[in-house]
């Protein structure tokens, strides 16, 4: 992967898990919907494979600017609010939730400290079956385009 030097937003999670699979359909909806141009802002579908992205990018010389990733999230709280964390919310990597183990804090922090700017845009989940799945709650898909504007914003922002 050839990260160029401009925003990246990455979609995380599992598409066969529910509400899992909200941060796939996120990056889904920013190109259907054209929220952000090519020339901008990379948007990539990672589906469970965040940790190796993140690895990826270390390695690179080149550096994106920012880095939005858009997940699930599993914590008591109103199912399909969408909440922006920063590095420090991250769980540290021991923490896995039901679905798919989150995002490295140390590999974010490392990027942080290089001077990539990171963000999350986060959805609490609710629904997340133990068998393979498709179907979302109304909650999480009625969030989507929220939580697609958001990321775009962010990416666009300076």
């Amino acid at each position: 992967m050839r990260i160029r030097n401009k925003p990246l937003i990455l979609g995380c999670g599992n598409i066969f898990r529910g509400d899992d699979g909200f941060g796939p359909k996120v990056v889904e909806y920013i190109i259907k919907e054209h929220l952000v141009s090519e020339e901008e802002v990379e948007v990539l579908d990672v589906g469970l494979g965040i940790s190796q992205v993140l690895l990826n990018i270390l390695s690179e010389e080149e550096k994106p600017t920012k880095l939005i990733l858009v997940d699930a999230l599993q914590q008591k709280g109103t199912i399909g609010e969408v909440k922006v964390l920063g590095v420090q919310d991250v769980p540290d990597h021991r923490s896995v939730s039901p679905s798919h183990t989150f995002p490295n804090r140390d590999m974010l922090a490392q990027l942080e400290a290089m001077g990539v700017k990171i963000y999350i845009v986060a959805c609490i989940v609710g629904y997340l079956p133990n068998e393979v799945c498709t179907e979302m709650s109304n909650e999480v898909v009625e969030s989507i385009p929220k939580a697609a504007a958001l990321a775009a914003r962010l990416a666009l922002d300076p």
